[in-house]
């Protein structure tokens, strides 16, 4: 850390001055870097008298940090707040020739003190070791990785004490599925308030998300019950198999989850939108794999198989080799050693 101390400070017209001076420095110092949406906003406002007026109009959803040193600002801190969830997406730029002096680690630090009851999650794209460091310096703990836009980013969080993502350690299959039905309920009134605040444009998209997450809600909570009252009777090895029937249904909920929020969409405000259901998807997927279901990948061109493999269709194509899938249209899943759910699969048959 510089022998310079830092400060935090919250946007306002007061700080009209350092924040135009940043802008300034960024413009001109930071030409070839990738800048995350945070700092583009502030290039891109009108005015900086005009950003600093709608982050205050908007200060409910989201909120900007100026990090100073002495009068001169280094860097600045978004957060994307969420009240129903507590988690706050979290983004921060230190200034080109401020940076290796551990401002950013104090920012993120200071940010955290001022806001307590959040759960802070931030993405940082594999092999940025200097992002890395700053994020585990200031506390965050890495938690999955994933990609997003066609790029492979390591998802951190800190204070996870309010996420839903936790190993099991003891807990019983029925104490899981509790949590992940929590979780879709509080996923179901996100939505519903979304609703209010934006038009997306892909309607009959939305529809699907919103038919997926009431359709998991309403089965998880009937499947719960019925968990509970079977796993308690079970012998040790029957115990290993039975959730099977269950573990079936709730595959399909989780897939057909999974394809809605994961369906390519053009609109970038949509492709935001869905970025933290997806983080969900990945939770899920998570759950899933605590509770010994894994997914068997299936490939275009393999030969069908039908301890695997379940046909939805054929389709006559003469250059294709005879009896070997042409789509697939969803991938197996076993639990432990056993399959419970067939992949749909499209197979070539020019004999038909």
């Amino acid at each position: 850390m510089s022998q310079n101390k830092l400060k935090l400070v919250k946007i306002s017209q007061e700080y009209t001055k350092q924040l135009e001076n940043l802008k300034k420095e960024i413009a001109s110092s930071a030409k070839d870097e990738v800048l995350n949406a945070c700092v583009k906003d502030i290039l891109n406002a009108e005015s900086v008298e005009k950003y600093i007026e709608e982050n205050l109009e908007n200060a409910e959803y989201a909120a900007q940090y100026l990090g100073l040193v002495g009068e001169q600002a280094v860097g600045v801190v978004h957060l994307g707040l969420d009240a129903e969830t507590n988690i706050a997406k979290l983004n921060y730029y230190v200034e080109l020739k401020e940076r290796k002096k551990g401002y950013g680690t104090e920012m993120l630090k200071l940010v955290v003190e001022q806001n307590l009851n959040y759960t802070y999650v931030t993405v940082c794209e594999k092999g940025n070791s200097v992002k890395e460091k700053t994020l585990l310096d200031a506390g965050f703990v890495l938690n999955y990785s994933t990609n997003v836009q066609d790029k492979e980013v390591n998802v951190y969080f800190l204070n996870l004490n309010n996420i839903e993502n936790k190993n099991s350690n003891g807990k019983k299959p029925n104490e899981q599925l509790k949590e992940a039905e929590e979780t879709i309920a509080r996923l179901t009134k996100k939505l519903d308030s979304l609703e209010l605040s934006h038009k997306l444009k892909d309607e009959d998209y939305k529809q699907s998300v919103q038919k997926k997450v009431v359709e998991a809600q309403t089965i998880f909570k009937q499947k719960y019950d019925e968990l509970v009252a079977s796993t308690e009777k079970e012998t040790s090895e029957v115990k290993k198999y039975a959730l099977q029937k269950y573990a079936a249904k709730l595959v399909d909920i989780v897939s057909q989850f999974n394809t809605a929020v994961n369906f390519p969409v053009q609109d970038e405000k949509i492709k935001n939108w869905l970025y933290g259901f997806q983080m969900y998807s990945q939770m899920f997927n998570d759950l899933l794999s605590q509770m010994g279901i894994v997914e068997v990948v299936v490939t275009k061109g393999s030969d069908f198989d039908p301890n695997i493999m379940e046909v939805a269709d054929t389709v006559a194509e003469p250059n294709l080799k005879e009896n070997t899938v042409y789509v697939v249209l969803n991938n197996a899943y076993k639990l432990h050693d056993r399959i419970i759910k067939l992949a749909m699969v499209k197979v070539v048959k020019n004999n038909a």
